[in-house]
């Protein structure tokens, strides 16, 4: 678009150019009172050829000049961050899947900008709920390296085809439903953990609950897909969602680097102050001055790309008018507004899904979704009467 309007602009400086000069020469021509001498006809050629060789020179000079003025590309998006890990994780991993038990997979993250090399690191188990023994399901080569943004995906070897062919690497060894899987460095540093069991050895806060169904489903790290697995508070329970169907990736998957690793690019925008100014006289010689005037300055532009909005606060149990008088607020703690149009929140058990109503939440606004307009004094955003979060555990998602 840009190079469009600039080719317009030097096609419309051109003809103005040629009109003028074309007004000039025959302002020239009739300077004579019709004398037919050879000393006229002289000087109507000499001025002819002055005439003519200037408008070829000031045409050459304006299309180097268009050549040489132009714009560089925007900066890629960066995501702005929240709590972005600056390690390698664990970005996915389910402990059974349709065929059962060894139905299984993790993969690892790396959510910075940086390549890791992982020889001699290892990806241990722990045998289960309670238990303090852990043993090692794989330990990585001396070339393995994880490049930033990467996945390297590990899959038991009694899994099914598809999943084994999508594998980096395999094992033998089964995860409990109930025990952790934790990352290691070359030094048997702890570096990620991720727990089903809070008695378990590998856990980090609120441990996850487990899998016991034979379904295809495992836990993956917020916000995960396409966006990256980037979230990491120390938190299993916050940190993770369930995930149906599981989406495992690969070295082969495209990379994603977390906002808070990435580097920012300094954009270059070229601002063009062009001043062109042509006074004929009626003489000869006429003057004619083109002065164009460049002024480059430098930006650094951060595009948000990514922007979230958090489930800040729910009250499954009703109040003490009703216990059916529940609602879900929802915080937006980004410097910007954030518009809901196409935003869906689920709820699993029971399974609803409840499409937002497209709004704008300002810059530190809240949103608030009650199952009634009675349920709260506070107006509401929404209502919406298929809200009936179980007492006993309920898990919301939230998708843009």
């Amino acid at each position: 678009m840009w190079e469009n309007t600039r080719l317009f602009r030097s096609l419309l400086h051109i003809s103005v150019l040629t009109n003028l000069f074309t007004i000039f020469i025959k302002h020239s021509m009739n300077q004579s009172t019709g004398d037919n001498t050879q000393a006229d006809s002289g000087r109507k050629t000499g001025v002819r050829r002055f005439y003519v060789g200037l408008m070829l020179g000031l045409l050459l000079a304006g299309s180097i000049f268009s050549m040489l003025t132009g714009q560089v590309g925007a900066a890629p998006a960066i995501r702005p961050a929240s709590v972005w890990a600056n390690h390698i994780v664990i970005g996915e991993f389910r402990t059974r899947g349709p065929l059962g038990a060894n139905d299984e997979f993790i993969e690892i993250y790396n959510p910075t900008a940086l390549s890791v090399p992982l020889a001699n690191w290892t990806i241990k188990k722990a045998v289960g709920c309670g238990a303090a023994s852990a043993t090692p399901l794989i330990t990585f080569g001396v070339s393995d390296t994880l490049s930033a943004g990467q996945h390297f995906l590990i899959v038991n070897s009694s899994a099914s085809p598809a999943l084994l062919a999508m594998a980096d690497a395999s094992y033998a060894s089964s995860i409990a439903d109930d025990g952790g899987i934790a990352v290691m460095d070359d030094l048997s540093n702890l570096v990620d953990s991720v727990g089903m069991c809070a008695t378990t050895v590998y856990v980090e806060g609120t441990a996850l609950g487990s899998l016991t169904t034979n379904a295809d489903r495992g836990y993956e790290r917020n916000t995960g897909g396409s966006f990256g697995s980037c979230d990491d508070s120390d938190n299993n329970s916050v940190d993770f969602h369930l995930q149906a169907p599981s989406d495992p990736q690969n070295l082969a998957s495209a990379p994603v680097v977390c906002a808070d690793s990435a580097t920012p690019t300094a954009t270059l925008t070229t601002t063009e102050t062009s001043t062109d100014s042509a006074t004929p006289t009626e003489t000869s010689t006429p003057t004619i001055s083109t002065t164009p005037t460049i002024t480059p300055t430098t930006t650094l532009t951060l595009t948000p790309g990514y922007l979230r909005i958090i489930i800040n606060e729910v009250a499954w149990a009703g109040t003490g008018a009703s216990d059916s008088d529940e609602w879900i607020e929802f915080y937006n703690p980004n410097s910007v507004p954030i518009n809901t149009t196409g935003w869906v929140l689920k709820i699993v058990n029971p399974n609803v899904t409840i499409p937002l109503n497209p709004i704008t939440i300002a810059s530190g606004g809240y949103y608030l979704l009650e199952n009634d307009e009675t349920t709260t004094s506070v107006p509401s955003d929404q209502t919406a009467a298929s809200i009936s979060l179980s007492n006993s555990g309920s898990l919301l998602q939230l998708y843009d």
